[in-house]
């Protein structure tokens, strides 16, 4: 779980990890924003917005805040408080102020002071109101305020009044829009998760979800506060253990953990306490930024050891549930002789997921009903039936409603007549007695482990166990090219203490080479016993196997070890080893346990790769003298590579000569990506910032003791230790890719081995996660977990490669019955995709309309198994064998496209018929060549609101849907009304068209008034309004259920006419568009730079309609995609420019409106409201 991102430099920000992608617009009533102050480099709290003391300036994503001076050598992090808010600082210089860009409104502000290393007194102002006056805090002591404001010149504006200079410290502020006016407050929310008060949670992955947003004033649901607090036995709040504010998307209705930030007491941590009480407490926002009363529900967080249950809410019919004995056999239970013998999958109230009853003592019969309306942790209830029931151990293995495949292990069973046998299931199938009167599970009394303890969260996969016995098995390397004897050899693992073993085709495991230790390696474990044999790799071309290992130096016991690369030789086809032959040998270099020589490998170049770390001395890391903290580059028979970075033969053959990148502290881990041919490598850090890199030549990782320098050069850093140990590409270069799905292709997966020893589940590893990285090697996503150990055993998860037929991986320590970690036991384990009953083959393209020449890139997205070969036709005689093709259409036309696969599936074929149109404008529906009224419109009229979701792109631009989003809507509307513009557009410059867009109309008028311009240049614009448009071209449809107005032709001049056109579909609106809510609302689509007026008597609810006349300055002016509501009441004109087209509503209450301060707003300053959704 990660909590929080990297707080970048300057040097930094392009690469800045994990930074919340924020909607590219100005901030809105409901909308919040966080922003933590401090030194770049150091922690980001998760989902905040980083200030690192730079003078004001946009910040991207639409955003523009920042000091009035520098401020960066204000900046701190002090390292004292683990919650990363109150670490960090700026000192507020005298005389300076912060600010951040909004529109003019009100807001709710809350800040927080303090200094976690030094005493100071404070004064902090937001918009001139005084939020602290003059407070003394002592170090490492902080408060918080909440004022609210009115923001009256576009700026959110804090100082520290006449404070002395660098007294105050500000830590974070959090901004929230809220109403200007009275509204309504939405109805408390409906906790779904967790489930009732007193719920046992996981307390790495509390499941929090609430529904039931409710407005009185029929606003929307804009986002939601999360909070967990430590609670008393009464379960009253005590002190605030997470929080999450203003969270949008789905996460406002289901969060989790990852989602915000341990604070107080549980600052730094990754999770929850153990056997705790907690309670949750979660409130929503609307879209005017009124917020709901909180709804709270107590839980308490599972004991350490405590099993967690298995929670689903169906079994999949496809692929049908299996039933077997230890065999392997199905399990079939005897016909009935009056009541039935049945075991059943259900709910704790009854709730049927699954029944398997008697039938004729040759088959079963089986009852799969309909999914729950919840997620339940399950039970199974066996039943005797009238003759009693004896069963042995069995499995019972199906798919859930998510697509998750899981196994149930049931003990042997001895069931009298009549009676029933209960038993829990834990999130890893391992099961526990329980009882009839039992409604929450009971995992005190264990009936049957699990066999695996690890559980995969993507569906479609399979865990299985492939190789055990083993004696701390470390990594894993396979045979490219194995024989196809059941004898040969299929992969090699190493053995910490000194072993390397073989795994034969038929699964058999041998010794292939013993005793390769000089050394007794007794020590303690965790501690100096973790150290020994640990990369491997095997040599294509002569068979040998390639190891690393420490070595005894000088003899004594407990005395110095140094790292070695050792050759393995073999005379009977790679069965057994016959000698070895140190390849480097570097004597002096001494390391110890965890810090020591580790991953091998063999790169695209041919040469020999050796990861090496420091031996616990951050000195020699940066030391190009030192082979200590590096990757080294030789040829495979000793030698350094003349190519290498620092290679000099001038002064002898060196250190340095062999080294290709330096700065590691601990790089246990590394794998080739194919797709740009580098190696990547993951590391622990020292105790915080683990690292994931890519390795470039000459490149220096920065290690030098301090956790910060282990941010240099990554891709990724854990912040909270998890422990990577390893990592693994799926790649169609590697084994066609492992049998994995298309979409996991080009995917690393890397290893969280966690806590040394560790017993249990633990949040800080245990798992396989998963990164997506761009062609440069940057980061898309990730780290996602993949796999995760949910057993109640030792087990975890070190050594991980891609082979023939999954994703391989060791779990280093025996699970269950553990008394030693170095006892044999350890095993080698398998992920295997075995599909999800999705279409095999499927695949998309980008852009599939348009003019010519056409460019589509074509995406494979088959769940096809082991493809090896892929074949494209594109309908116009071109075809590709790539995986995912870019074809470029030359001749207008309407295409079938064809994929066809071939992979362990077999051969597998896809048509999309009329699915690319090439050589037409998208709004040309019927693809004659001309966008027009006569066909084009009335298409779109007459499929308006159609879903298009199943139709071909062909039939879709036919419908009018030329965005192709699956529906005909104002988007539509809008594309086709650019078009029906551009095909009339003017060639000549028209005087007050200062934007040069051809047109004549509002938007000129704002670039009149930016650009300072002339009352010659106004009166030019005011005699020219209008010029530019026909009648085509203000042709719009008024978002007002699926009405449309068609708007008589007139003159392309004068502002009477055109206002008069603009006001009969401004009437047009009005006549439906009366609301219970007191107010009124205008709203036009599609109609650009025309003037608007409407007037409204204050003694009747009747509309009436004024003319704007001439009165410009008095107009207000909005950008496209603008609705406005005013009210009944108003006995003045009201006049506003509207510039484009509306977003399409579900209903009226959904609308959004100008609130009545938008007419009060300056007329230097136009009230200018952004896009929600920008699609254009």
């Amino acid at each position: 779980m990660k909590l929080s991102t990297l707080r970048a430099t300057p040097r930094e920000a392009s690469r800045r990890l994990r930074l919340e992608s924020l909607e590219q617009r100005c901030l809105l009533a409901g909308d919040v924003y966080l922003v933590n102050f401090g030194l770049a480099g150091s922690g980001l709290p998760n989902r905040f917005l980083d200030d690192t003391g730079q003078v004001f300036a946009a910040h991207g994503n639409g955003l523009s805040y920042g000091w009035s001076t520098d401020h960066t050598d204000q900046s701190r992090d002090r390292g004292v408080n683990a919650d990363q808010r109150l670490d960090s600082l700026i000192h507020i210089e005298a005389g300076a102020k912060w600010e951040f860009q909004l529109p003019n409104g009100r807001y709710q502000v809350t800040a927080s002071i303090g200094d976690a290393a030094n005493p100071s007194t404070h004064t902090l102002r937001v918009e001139g109101t005084t939020a602290f006056n003059a407070v003394p805090l002592a170090a490492n002591q902080f408060l918080q305020s909440t004022v609210t404001v009115n923001v009256l010149d576009g700026r959110l504006t804090l100082d520290s009044g006449a404070a002395p200079d660098k007294a105050t410290r500000i830590n974070y502020v959090y901004i929230v829009g809220v109403p200007s006016t009275a509204n309504g407050v939405p109805a408390a929310p409906t906790i779904m998760e967790p489930s009732h008060d007193g719920h046992i949670a996981n307390p790495s992955d509390v499941h929090m979800e609430a529904i039931g947003f409710s407005d009185p004033d029929g606003d929307t649901h804009q986002n939601s506060d999360w909070e967990i607090w430590t609670a008393d036995a009464n379960g009253q709040p005590v002190e605030l253990a997470w929080t999450t504010i203003g969270i949008a998307g789905v996460e406002r209705v289901h969060t989790h953990l990852g989602d915000g930030i341990l604070v107080g007491a549980h600052a730094g941590q990754a999770d929850l306490n153990y056997s705790t009480n907690y309670v949750m407490r979660v409130r929503f926002r609307d879209s005017a930024g009124s917020v709901s009363p909180w709804a709270t529900r107590t839980f308490s967080t599972g004991a350490i050891t405590q099993a967690f249950p298995l929670e689903i809410d169906d079994v999949a019919t496809t692929p049908a549930p299996t039933w077997t004995n230890g065999a392997g056999g199905p399990v079939v239970l005897p016909a009935p002789i009056g009541v039935k013998p049945k075991l059943q999958l259900e709910s704790p109230q009854g709730g049927v997921l699954l029944s398997i009853a008697g039938s004729n003592g040759a088959v079963n019969a089986v009852t799969n009903p309909a999914a729950l309306a919840l997620h339940v942790n399950p039970r199974i209830a066996v039943s005797g039936g009238a003759a009693g029931l004896t069963l042995a151990e069995s499995d019972l293995t199906f798919v859930d409603g998510s697509g998750a495949e899981r196994t149930v292990y049931l003990p042997a069973i001895n069931v009298a007549a009549n009676a029933t046998a209960y038993f829990w299931v834990a999130a890893d199938g391992a099961t526990y007695y329980g009882a009839a009167n039992q409604t929450a599970p009971d995992f005190s009394n264990l009936a049957r482990s699990s066999i695996l303890g690890f559980a995969t969260l993507e569906p479609g996969y399979r865990i299985e166990v492939v190789a055990s016995g083993l004696e701390l098995p470390v990594n894993i390397a396979f045979v490219a090219n194995p024989g196809p004897d059941p004898n040969d050899p299929k992969f090699y693992v190493t053995e910490l203490y000194g072993n390397v073993k073989v795994v034969y085709n038929d699964g058999s495991i041998h010794s292939y080479a013993t005793g390769l230790l000089n050394y007794n390696p007794t020590g303690a474990f965790p501690g100096s016993g973790e150290q020994g044999v640990a990369g491997i790799v095997v040599d294509p071309t002569t068979g040998d196997v390639i190891i690393t290992r420490v070595r005894d130096t000088d003899g004594i016991e407990g005395g110095d070890h140094h790292p070695q690369v050792v050759r393995l030789h073999s005379i009977d086809e790679g069965r057994s080893s016959s000698g070895e032959t140190v390849i480097l040998d570097m004597v002096g270099e001494t390391q110890g346990q965890s810090h020591q020589i580790s991953d091998v490998s063999i790169g695209p170049d041919g040469k020999l790769y050796v990861h090496n770390g420091d031996g616990f001395d951050a000195n020699t890391s940066l030391n190009l003298n030192s082979l200590r903290g590096k990757i080294l580059r030789l040829n495979l028979n000793d030698t350094a590579t003349t190519d290498n970075p620092f290679y000099n033969a001038a002064d002898g053959i060196t250190a340095r000569d062999y080294v290709y990148a330096y700065g590691f502290r601990n790089p246990f881990g590394g794998s080739w990506r194919a797709a740009d041919g580098k190696l990547y490598e993951v590391e622990n850090g020292p105790g915080s910032n683990d690292r994931f890199a890519q390795v470039n030549r000459g490149a220096s990782y920065g290690w030098n003791g301090n956790a910060a320098s282990m941010t240099t050069n990554a891709i990724y850093n854990w912040d909270v230790p998890h422990a990577p140990v390893d990592v693994a590409f799926i790649q169609p270069q590697t084994f066609g890719g492992s049998g994995f799905p298309s979409s996991q292709q080009d995917v690393a997966f890397a290893t969280e081995s966690g806590p040394t020893w560790a017993t249990g589940p633990q949040s800080q590893g245990k798992r396989i996660v998963k990164f997506k990285l761009d062609a440069n090697g940057a980061l898309l996503e990730g780290p996602t977990t993949f796999v995760e150990y949910v057993g109640q055993g030792k087990a975890t998860i070190g050594g991980i490669v891609a082979g023939p037929d999954g994703l391989y991986f060791t779990d280093l320590y025996p699970d269950l019955n553990f008394q030693d970690p170095t006892a044999t036991g350890a095993r080698i384990l398998r992920i295997k995709y075995v599909g999800t009953g999705a279409a095999p083959i499927n695949f998309s393209g980008d852009h599939l309309a348009g003019t010519g020449p056409l460019s589509v890139q074509f995406t494979d997205k088959s769940a096809s198994v082991g493809v090896t070969s892929w074949s494209w036709t594109f309908g116009d005689g071109g075809t590709s064998s790539l995986q995912n093709p870019t074809h470029i259409y030359t001749t207008p036309g309407v295409y079938d496209v064809t994929l066809t696969t071939v992979g362990t599936n077999g051969i597998q074929s896809l048509t999309r018929s009329a699915y690319v149109v090439a050589g037409y404008r998208p709004e040309d529906t019927n693809q004659d060549g001309v966008v027009n009224r006569a066909v084009d419109v009335a298409n779109l009229i007459a499929s308006w609101n159609r879903d298009t979701s199943a139709l071909s792109t062909h039939a879709k631009l036919l419908a009018g849907d030329n965005n192709l989003d699956g529906r005909v809507d104002l988007d539509d509307a809008y594309r086709l009304l650019q078009a029906l513009k551009a095909a009339s557009a003017p060639v000549v410059t028209l005087p007050g068209d200062f934007n040069a867009d051809g047109r004549v109309d509002g938007a000129d008028f704002l670039a009149w008034q930016r650009n300072g311009g002339s009352q010659s240049d106004l009166n030019s614009w005011k005699q020219n309004f209008g010029a530019g448009d026909s009648a085509a071209a203000i042709a719009s449809l008024v978002a007002t259920e699926n009405d449309s107005v068609n708007v008589p032709s007139t003159s392309e001049t004068g502002v009477a006419n055109l206002a008069a056109e603009v006001d009969a579909i401004a009437q047009s609106s009005l006549q439906e568009a009366r609301s219970t809510d007191g107010r009124s609302y205008v709203w036009i689509a599609g109609v650009e730079g025309f003037r608007a007026s409407v007037a409204f008597p204050t003694t009747t609810a009747t509309t009436g309609r004024e003319l704007a006349g001439d009165d410009i300055n008095q107009c207000h002016y909005l950008e496209r995609d603008q609705r406005f509501a005013l009210p009944v009441a108003s006995s003045a004109p009201q006049h506003a420019f509207i510039d484009g087209r509306v977003e399409r509503r579900a209903s009226r209450a959904n609308r959004m409106e100008l609130k009545d301060d938008a007419f009060a707003s300056s007329h230097e300053e136009p009230w200018r409201w952004r896009r929600m959704n920008d699609l254009f």
